[in-house]
């Protein structure tokens, strides 16, 4: 009679899925700023597109079990790509804007492999996945910013940690 228990359907999923991705560019920008202490002149916004919408993508190919998921994956991706394109500041299409997200997601895919293992999230590959990730964003190199990506790595391992739990109680029940 009132559907509690109803099933979500595709939009919703969408909706979940979508802003999931868009809170965590949030996320990392405030990461970047205030934890990594990079000028907001250097951060590549869409960078950090790519990496939120990779680490979404990871965790929902590896823990939901669906036979349309990479149906659902390619439309959030498209999405979210198209929100953040406005806000990146560069002027990019939505084609180049996927394909360099394509290439961005094989990388960030085998990093973030790397330090998830079974529930439990490697500090060290943390590291080593924040400095591509800072690379990345930046366009510098990570060994000037050491310490301060060391030190951010826990809040790496935390984002990727919230991405299984937001998985596991929100997307799959």
């Amino acid at each position: 009679m009132f559907n509690f228990l109803k099933k979500k359907d595709n939009k919703d999923i969408l909706e979940l899925l979508s802003n999931q991705a868009i809170g965590g560019q949030s996320i990392l920008f405030r990461i970047f700023k205030k934890v990594i202490k990079e000028d907001e002149s250097n951060i590549n916004k869409i960078e950090l597109t790519f990496f939120a919408l990779s680490t979404l993508s990871y965790f929902y190919l590896h823990l939901v079990k669906s036979d349309d998921k990479e149906d659902i994956l390619d439309q959030i991706s498209l999405i979210v790509l198209q929100k953040s394109i406005p806000y990146s500041k560069e002027n990019i299409s939505t084609k180049s804007t996927i394909q360099e997200y394509q290439k961005r997601f094989t990388e960030y895919d085998k990093l973030i492999q790397l330090a998830f293992n079974k529930k439990t999230i490697d500090s060290h590959a943390c590291t080593t996945l924040l400095m591509h990730v800072y690379e990345c964003t930046t366009e510098k190199p990570a060994k000037d910013k050491m310490i301060e990506i060391t030190s951010a790595s826990s809040l790496v391992a935390q984002y990727l940690l919230d991405h299984i739990d937001f998985i596991e109680h929100k997307v799959k029940p």
